[in-house]
């Protein structure tokens, strides 16, 4: 399979806000179910980046790789916009896995729901999945993804719970190689997803979780609800066993506190 083609940019505040902006503009657009000229967004530095609910992810040059991607892949969107999370993990840590391997390097990678990627049980990467609409008013995906490569020392908390691929041995000299090898995850991930479902998806992510023990809380009106993880069901939302051992499923939710047993 060909390189998929990514636009690469020195400094951009944020990848998502660039990559929307160049889908209203009809500067990407869609050809079929797939994007045309560029299959995402790359920027060496990014000033003013974001991560699940508002959280700044930002980065110095070359630290970190933070990129966009435009996806729509024959998804019924927004409808499911729900899988693509789902399948943007699962394919994250896909790519992640083969980029170890090239480097002769065994690395333990998982899933933390909703959308942290693990290495060694600390937080490498991040996805935020959000949309746009085409000038024809055709619904897209638009799938941030940012990993630490090289980011050094971590300030305050992020110290025990961060990690980079130079920790394990895993040194990214050509972020654009990972970037394409992350687009060709995703389009794989989508083709399964046709051919299977969701219940292909939720065994893949499912072989990756790493989320179950943790302390998650939700809320429910004005009521705010803390329960442990003890997995994800068939529809991909999380399941909390509640401190009266009944259970609670979950699409929105945030973590507590790390893992408790």
């Amino acid at each position: 399979m060909p390189h998929p083609a990514i636009e690469i940019l020195e400094r951009v505040p944020s990848t998502m806000d660039a990559a929307r902006e160049r889908i209203q503009r009809n500067i990407v657009q869609l050809e079929g179910e797939e994007p045309t000229p560029f299959a995402g967004i790359l920027t060496r530095e990014q000033t003013a980046g974001r991560g699940q609910r508002g959280r700044v992810w930002n980065s110095r040059p070359n630290a970190s790789l933070c990129a966009t991607f435009y996806f729509r892949h024959g998804l019924d969107l927004p409808k499911e916009l729900g899988v693509v999370a789902l399948l943007a993990g699962v394919a994250v840590a896909h790519a992640l896995n083969a980029e170890a391997a090239a480097h002769g390097v065994q690395a333990d990678l998982g899933l933390k729901w909703p959308n942290d990627v693990l290495l060694a049980g600390k937080k490498v990467g991040g996805i935020l999945v959000e949309t746009t609409r085409t000038p024809e008013g055709k619904t897209v995906a638009l799938i941030g993804i940012g990993i630490n490569l090289s980011a050094g020392a971590f300030p305050g908390e992020l110290a025990s719970t961060a990690t980079t691929l130079e920790t394990v041995g895993i040194a990214i000299a050509d972020q654009t190689v990972l970037t394409a090898r992350l687009a060709e995850a995703l389009q794989e991930q989508a083709t399964l997803f046709r051919q299977e479902g969701l219940s292909g998806l939720m065994q893949r992510w499912r072989a990756l979780d790493r989320t179950g023990g943790r302390h998650f809380h939700t809320e429910r009106g004005s009521v705010r609800i803390t329960g442990i993880a003890e997995g994800v069901d068939d529809n991909g939302r999380l399941l909390l066993r509640l401190p009266d051992q009944t259970f609670l499923a979950v699409a929105s939710a945030s973590t507590l506190q790390e893992r408790v047993s």
